[in-house]
């Protein structure tokens, strides 16, 4: 069912000319959050 989905969009829809963009911030604050959390355990 996906593979049919796919064939049918292809001619409108192509996800490998989709920008990608790290989202650095978000792991910033994940790793912050992470080491935080781990030192008040600790």
């Amino acid at each position: 069912m996906i593979e049919s989905r796919a064939v049918y969009l292809r001619p409108y829809f192509d996800p490998h000319a989709l920008p990608v963009e790290g989202q650095w911030i978000v792991f910033v604050i994940f790793a912050v959050m992470l080491v935080a959390g781990l030192a008040s355990v600790g």
